[in-house]
This record gives C-alpha cells, structure tokens and sequence, in this order.
C-alpha cells in the first residue's frame, strides 16, 4: 500500500531533523525547537500515539495526568495549563526518538547530540581564558552544566561502545598494528583534557593569556588529528571521542563551577565504573582529588558550600517553605507555580522561581500522588537501564544512558533540573 503524505515526509526527513534537534540542543534552544516541533509534528500525522507503551513510558504518563489535575485545581490554571501543554508536547519526543531510534540506531542520535555539545564546550573553555571576552551566543553555564551532568556519563558509554567495535576488528593479521595506538589515544585523551582545564582557568591562575592560549589549544587540536589520521577510518569517531569530545566535555564541566552536576557526573561516572570498567576506576578518583587539591576556584567552591546553602535567600529557606506549602497543600499548587515561594520571604533573589530541588519542587507544584509517580518514573528507567550486566554493547550503552539519568537526578538533590531547559 503506497504510504501516506506525512508517513512518506517523516521517512524522508524525520531522521535528518531528528540529528538536526539533537545536534542544536546544546547549543541553541529556539534552533533545536526548529527541528523538534516539525518533527513531533510529522510523526502525529503520519502515526498518532501508539497505544501500546513500555513501563517506563506508562509511568511517566501517570506523571502527566496527576500534574494535569494538580494544574487544573490549583491556585492558578490560567499559567499553569499553557506550561503543562509545552510539557505534553515535548515530551512526545521520547517516543519519536525512541522509533527513530529503532529504525535508524541510535548511535548517529548520540553522536549529533555530543558533537553539538562538543562545540559548546569549546565556546566555554576559550571563553574562560579570555575572560569572557567572546558574546555569549550559546546557553549559559547553569543549563549548559545541566548538560553536561547528563551527557558525560552516556558519551564515555558511547566511547567504550565504539572502542569495543574497534578492538574485536582488531584483534587479528595485520590490524594489530592498530589495536597496539589504541593506548595513545588514551594518553592524547588525558594530556588534552589536562590543557583543557588549563586554558579554561588561565585568567584565574596568570595575567589574562594571548599566545599561550593559542599554542595549548593548537597543541590539542594537533595532537587529536595525529591520532586521528594513524587510526583506522572506521575508528575515527572513537577517536574524536576520546581524544577531543571527553577532553573538552570535562574542562567545560568543571570551568562553569557548578557543584550539583559534579556530583551528579560524578556518581554516574562511578555506578556506570564499578559495573563496566573498574579498572578505570581508580584514576577517576585521584582525578578527582586532584581537581579539588590543585585548581583553587575548585576547591573553594566546594568550600563554601555550606556557607551558600544557609545564606539569606539560600537553599535552606527555599526548602523550608516548600515543605510549608507541601503540608498546606497535599495536591499540589500547580504545575510551573513554584515561582510563588518569593512571596513567603523577600530574601528570594527575583530569579528564583523554584525550589533548588527535583523532589521538593515537584511535591509543592502536583501533591503526593505526583511525586509518587515521578520517582516511580526514575526508579523504573534507572532499574530497566541496569538490569543487564552482560558485556553485550547493547546493555552497556543502555547501561551509560541510565547512568546519565542517575547523574540527572543527583544532582537535582541540589537544583530543579526537571524543569530546567536542559531536559
């Protein structure tokens, strides 16, 4: 039977606004929404919702029908239920990504989605080391780390995906040679990321560089197209992962400051280690230390934050009211109405809309029961995600992206990332 208009447009062009979203999401929202609405779209008229959902997918739902009761019945539908529609929508795109996914693999998806990532990470290292002298065309470093928190734990699941193809083509004759740079990939990946970090902290260890910068970032660029050109053209993704992609993630993650996603990537990091890579394990950790004992900006902002938890309009208040407003309202005040908190205490900066708390934030905005299915949502995604710990590529990316989403909601203990616009 000859297909349908908009089945033969989401066929044709589905994919390639699917790489085009996944590409511009780190980088630029109105961009990203260019490709994702048409995209949404095509799909609902070429297919509509399928009827029949995975557990995952079931729960969420769940989700959206409480926070659509505790919108209509809260204390004002009129911002609530236009938010709740944008929520709705969107979140459509799983289901979309899912079949292209499927049809198509996911690993171009992922790819689009790093190397848009990759771009930005760039944009915040130079921009760090020339202190902020460049405009700021991307996301800024609250989203941008958000970010990050969910996209390093999947990229080094999708590095170790690639390199494990690498390796099992070559492992016989004369694609040995090859297996045997697999190591300087490794030590260009780790002498990069150390330039990284030093290009990006520059202006905060020495008068504000010129040269210099140039040279390190000529010297990392060099060197990741040496290993880039040794090794076989197959491989070339793997490469640009681990010796540029990683690198520069790092560095941006860390140049922005922003303890909630270094938790989050690092728990991720260390659940996503401790079942598929012990023996980097070790180095994770003295990396880790590192960090906090040799960059001072680092190491003081882990310092202080017991101080900016209990200062006036801190996290401290914020989650004292919330929980006032949980006990007053056991249904929830409606969804995206967090922003009313600044009227319990004028010590809330005006750009504080929320609770600095996934959990908190959304039992004041949809109730217990709301609540209740969000956690089951994450709970389900993250057990579904680890069930399998077979060395099968499948189950490791699987086991990456359930990383990322653990990553997510750690560091949402001390953010509401939920409803950030990184999501």
């Amino acid at each position: 039977m000859k297909p349908s208009f908009f089945e033969g447009c989401f066929q044709r062009y589905g994919f390639p606004l699917a790489l085009a979203a996944a590409f511009a999401l780190p980088l630029k929202l109105t961009v990203a929404y260019a490709a994702l609405i048409p995209l949404i779209l095509l799909w609902l008229l070429r297919w509509g919702i399928p009827r029949a959902h995975p557990p995952v997918i079931q729960c969420f739902v769940a989700f959206v029908a409480v926070a659509f009761c505790s919108s209509l019945f809260g204390i004002e539908p009129t911002r609530s239920i236009p938010k709740f529609i944008n929520l709705t929508f969107f979140s459509l795109s799983m289901l979309v990504f899912a079949e292209l996914g499927r049809s198509r693999g996911v690993i171009p998806i992922l790819a689009a989605l790093v190397c848009g990532q990759l771009l930005a990470s760039l944009h915040t290292v130079i921009d760090g080391a020339i202190l902020g002298g460049i405009p700021k065309i991307f996301l800024g470093e609250v989203t941008e780390s958000g970010q990050l928190g969910l996209q390093l734990p999947m990229a080094i699941g999708l590095t170790m995906w690639l390199a494990i193809d690498a390796v099992s083509r070559h492992t016989t004759g004369a694609n040995r040679s090859a297996l045997l740079r697999f190591p300087v990939v490794l030590t260009v990946a780790a002498l990069n990321t150390l330039l990284a970090i030093a290009i990006g902290f520059s202006p905060l260890l020495a008068p504000p560089p010129g040269i210099e910068v140039a040279l390190a970032m000529g010297l990392m660029l060099g060197m990741g197209a040496i290993v880039f050109r040794a090794w076989g053209r197959a491989d070339k993704w793997a490469v640009l992962l681990i010796g540029i992609a990683l690198p520069m993630l790092s560095a941006a993650l860390l140049i922005n400051l922003k303890r909630g996603p270094w938790l989050g990537t690092c728990v991720g990091l260390t659940v996503f280690l401790c079942i598929y890579g012990r023996a980097f394990l070790l180095p994770l950790l003295a990396s880790i230390a590192s960090a906090l004992a040799l960059v001072a900006p680092i190491r003081e902002r882990i310092l202080l934050s017991s101080q900016h938890f209990s200062i006036a309009g801190g996290r401290s208040i914020m989650w004292e009211i919330g929980a006032e407003l949980a006990s007053r309202f056991p249904l929830g005040i409606g969804y995206n109405n967090s922003r009313f908190l600044r009227h319990f205490s004028s010590y809330i900066p005006p750009s504080h809309t929320h609770f600095h708390n996934n959990a908190l934030n959304i039992l004041v905005e949809t109730g217990w029961i709301g609540l209740g299915c969000f956690l089951t949502w994450i709970l389900v995604t993250i057990v579904s995600s680890l069930s399998s710990r077979r060395w099968d590529r499948t189950d490791l990316l699987s086991c990456a992206i359930g990383c990322s989403i653990i990553s997510w909601q750690v560091a949402g203990i001390v953010e509401y990332n939920f409803g950030d616009s990184e999501v």
